[in-house]
């Protein structure tokens, strides 16, 4: 009851828990249209439920049932809904390696000829879509660090299974150290390992990167820290001088500063926060072209919205670069 449905959203990247949140009301249908209306992923995943309580966003987003049921390759809903209840790629190399069965892992290879760098096969309902992408599907070996299987990932290795860059940081997200000190044995290169700890909120390994091994914070590390609503790693780049000063010069990929990554995200008290910081010209247009108040109209959060024209008292005839006005959002 201390939170609202947005802030309750982000408390998993499970979708498997996003829809226990839904299906109990700790989640309402506003907050997954939302977010469905921004992620493609969670449009499909809640696809039934949008279609039941707002037929009318559902058809904005696929246009109409037939048509998304065609591209998710299903006859009906209650097909669809099976498949979905089991939240998982059912792929048998992706059992085995889940289930870390090497012997089992080692047959279906055999087997079938297979290279021991193949890609896993892509699945919708693989419940950890946000790291999964159908273009850029991890490796078996990468997979087996994800998923923390010990036995399948020595199996690859001694196979001349290769290490990938992503390899280390999925072994963070798997969270088995047995398997990070093996890539650590191996001269891996941390990479986006600190990012990685960051994101799932695993403050024990962040820990011992920072202290321990030396890994530094960078634009993309406080950047995910905002993301992810990591109020512990937060907490320690606004304690650290040289960070906190860095911070109204950070931007994303978009061009959208820390502030508006906190406006977009609504995370009202974030952006409370860091709109107190000195270095954030509050009436001037971020890279993306938009001003602050632009962004809070565009998520439609009406307390960050208020907070600027009531509170910070902010120029609400600001025009864009390309004369762009408040009104058009």
């Amino acid at each position: 009851k201390f939170f609202t449905s947005d802030e309750i959203y982000y408390f998993s990247i499970l979708n498997k828990i996003k829809l226990f949140f839904y299906k109990n009301g700790l989640i309402n249908i506003d907050t997954i249209i939302h977010k469905a209306k921004a992620f493609r992923t969670v449009s499909f995943i809640f696809a039934y439920e949008i279609y039941q309580e707002r037929r009318e966003d559902f058809n904005y987003i696929f246009g109409s049932k037939e048509s998304f049921l065609k591209e998710v390759n299903f006859p009906n809903f209650e097909s669809f809904l099976e498949f979905r209840d089991k939240w998982t790629n059912n792929d048998p190399i992706t059992i085995s390696i889940r289930e870390d069965d090497a012997d089992k892992l080692r047959e279906i290879i055999s087997k079938n000829n297979l290279n021991y760098d193949l890609e896993i096969p892509y699945s919708l309902f693989e419940d950890i879509s946000c790291f999964f992408k159908k273009k850029s599907m991890p490796k078996m070996i990468d997979y087996a660090a994800f998923y923390g299987s010990v036995n399948v990932f020595k199996y690859l290795l001694m196979n001349d299974s290769k290490i990938t860059e992503k390899t280390l940081e999925f072994a963070v997200y798997g969270g088995s150290y047995e398997i990070i000190h093996i890539l650590e044995s191996a001269k891996c290169p941390y990479s986006d390992a600190l990012e990685a700890s960051i994101r799932v909120h695993n403050n024990e390994l962040y820990d011992y990167f920072i202290n321990s091994v030396g890994l530094q914070h960078t634009k993309k590390t406080i950047i995910r820290a905002v993301l992810n609503y990591n109020i512990k790693v937060i907490k320690e780049i606004l304690q650290d001088e040289s960070l906190y000063d860095m911070i109204p010069s950070i931007s994303n990929h978009i061009g959208s500063s820390i502030l508006g990554i906190t406006i977009s995200q609504d995370f009202p008290d974030l952006t409370e926060m860091f709109a107190n910081i000195k270095g954030f010209d509050l009436n001037k247009p971020q890279e993306s072209s938009y001003t602050y108040l632009m962004d809070s109209c565009f998520s439609k959060n009406i307390d960050i919205i208020k907070f600027f024209v009531e509170e910070i008292k902010v120029d609400i005839n600001a025009v864009t670069q390309i004369g762009i006005q408040i009104l058009l959002f």
